[in-house]
């Protein structure tokens, strides 16, 4: 557990004080993109004053192993619990080019939709470079 900090990422305990990644206790899950985004907003909310909240709503991960996944967005359960209205789209693909190039027999994609607006809720990949 690290420094508690309001929305601003400023101690709670002493307004002088500010917290970024692994040293702040946050919604944000210890991964580097949230350590620097985190870094980011601290340094201007230093020299502008408190103005920049983190938003933690499209933080990319990936698991480095055979094969590689990746994943950035929401997740079925998440979009779910939201009550956005979407569209799963997903397939296996071991006989697009990428794949067949390298003989790669673990190929797939998921893509989440929102169904009015085209927008895309996340995607989830798994894959070699994935």
């Amino acid at each position: 557990k690290g420094v508690e900090v309001n929305e601003y990422l400023q101690s709670t305990t002493n307004p002088n004080i500010y917290a970024a990644g692994d040293a702040a206790d946050t919604d944000g899950i210890p991964l580097t993109p949230v350590a620097v985004m985190e870094g980011h907003i601290v340094a201007s909310n230093i020299l502008k004053g408190n103005t920049k909240k983190p938003d933690y709503t499209a933080i990319p991960t990936v698991v480095f192993t055979l094969p590689t996944m990746a994943s950035v967005g929401f997740s079925e359960e998440e979009a779910t619990k939201k009550g956005l209205n979407f569209k799963v789209n997903k397939d296996r693909v071991p006989d697009w080019f990428t794949a067949k190039r390298i003989n790669e027999k673990t190929y797939a994609y998921k893509t989440l939709v929102e169904k009015e607006t085209f927008k895309i809720l996340g995607v989830h990949l798994i894959g070699p470079h994935a």
